[in-house]
């Protein structure tokens, strides 16, 4: 089992892949750093926590984001785009469908 100073090692790692700076000198705009924090073990975690974890390492090894992961951990706001309700929008944004999770919602317009 890893000890504290083996996982804080690996947490700022992380934070620099994934930021490109350390903590120590990492700024966004309009946030300000704490000085202090509380942390609180949530023991229970699903599968889902675990295998967002695995996740995580995938991304460190330099293996590509899927789909939507780089603009849901990018630090930079994502373009907006505005919806139009046109048939021929409508069209295409059901070719870039990519799935549900359950039959609740039509697929199409029927």
């Amino acid at each position: 089992e890893p000890s504290w100073q083996e996982y804080w090692k690996y947490c700022n790692a992380f934070f620099s892949a994934v930021t490109g700076s350390s903590m120590a000198s990492f700024r966004l705009p309009s946030y300000e750093k704490m000085s202090s924090a509380t942390l609180i073990l949530d023991s229970t975690s699903s599968g889902a926590a675990s295998n967002i974890a695995l996740l995580y390492e995938e991304v460190l090894r330099g293996r590509r984001a899927p789909g939507l992961l780089p603009k849901f951990c990018s630090i930079k706001p994502p373009q907006r785009s505005f919806f139009s309700d046109t048939p021929r929008n409508t069209l295409k944004g059901a070719l870039k469908h990519l799935g549900q999770l359950e039959f609740a919602f039509a697929l199409s317009p029927s």
